[in-house]
């Protein structure tokens, strides 16, 4: 067991110390979540103090303070992902790589307002346009689609943001995996040994290139199943890749 938590959590501690994330903060937050999975293991149980700190291996007093104490699961919706899905998939928009930056619609300031009307487009295109997804012409006063999909800045808030749904729902779908009598999502990976860093660099961009193409047209398609009926699931599909000399580990 020591080496899975091991395994599994050194690359978040390490990012935690990185961003002065500290042991005090990291251990109240894994107290509240470990009383929060033993009330979700024993749905329709009655779960007392003394039943929950024996589950969790937490002190009595410490359970009676935190059991109440929600946690943090929902998923925020990002405008600047949203408007430039949008921008590909929308009737109104998805012909047009350029676009008046005010105006009546199809115009960018139009499709922000669609997006989101509580934060303003302005706010919007300077995000976008310090990540690079979008260009200014300025003579013009056009704004030019350069990117099929938004990358938060490195180091910034939302790319932190990012980086915790996906680990999140990944994590939720490898456990639920374990804990239930058959595989219930989809979890597959490649590994292979033995190879050069530019054997790994090209497998890299295959599959960079591969899973793109299928992230879009799934893009597409989901678009077009939100628009013709709008449920309450949310979905996420993603891929990584990882390679690392194996006489540094």
């Amino acid at each position: 067991m020591r080496s899975i938590i091991d395994t599994s959590l050194r690359a978040l501690v390490r990012l935690m110390v990185a961003k002065g994330i500290g042991f005090p903060d990291a251990t109240e937050a894994m107290k509240r979540l470990y009383i929060q999975a033993a009330k979700d293991l024993s749905a329709g149980e009655k779960l007392t103090d003394s039943r929950l700190s024996i589950m969790t291996g937490l002190q009595r007093r410490d359970v009676a303070r935190l059991r109440d104490e929600p946690t943090e699961t929902s998923v925020a919706t990002n405008p600047q992902a949203r408007l430039v899905t949008l921008w590909q998939t929308d009737q109104a928009y998805k012909n047009k790589k350029e676009l008046p930056r005010k105006g009546p619609a199809p115009s960018f300031e139009a499709l922000a307002r669609q997006v989101r009307k509580d934060v303003h487009p302005r706010t919007v295109f300077e995000l976008l346009l310090m990540a690079d997804t979008v260009s200014y012409d300025a003579e013009k006063d056009t704004v030019k689609l350069e990117q099929s999909s938004y990358q938060p800045m490195a180091g910034s808030d939302e790319q932190l943001e990012y980086l915790a749904y996906n680990i999140g729902d990944h994590a939720e779908a490898a456990v639920q995996n374990v804990l239930s009598d058959k595989p219930v999502f989809f979890e597959r990976a490649l590994h292979y040994d033995g190879l050069t860093k530019g054997d790994a660099s090209i497998l890299e961009l295959k599959f960079r290139a591969r899973i793109m193409e299928l992230l879009i047209t799934l893009r597409d398609e989901a678009e077009e199943m939100r628009q013709e009926n709008e449920g309450t699931h949310r979905f996420r599909a993603g891929g990584y890749v990882y390679y690392v000399d194996q006489e540094d580990e």
